[in-house]
């Protein structure tokens, strides 16, 4: 896996919600494409979205698991870490 962007979830976290949409800061917006259910409230924790051919997952700061999502075509393509 390869690192593909870093930032912060856009205001609070309340963890995995099983179909979750995830705003981040830097204008990426991630929908969660397995269900995955935990709880776990932060305010604006660090993420990091890593790269696996072309599966893409999001990390959260607090959260053990990774969860797998797909980038929506509403947000404005920030550009990723390379």
């Amino acid at each position: 896996m390869e690192l593909y962007s870093k930032s912060r979830i856009e205001g609070s976290f309340k963890g995995w919600t099983g179909r979750g949409t995830y705003e981040l800061v830097n204008g990426q917006i991630w929908v969660q494409t397995n269900y995955k259910y935990k709880y776990s409230h932060s305010f604006q924790p660090l993420t990091q979205i890593w790269k696996n051919g072309s599966r893409f997952f999001l990390g959260v700061e607090g959260m053990k698991d990774k969860i797998e999502v797909r980038r929506t075509p509403t947000d404005y393509q920030s550009p990723h870490i390379n």
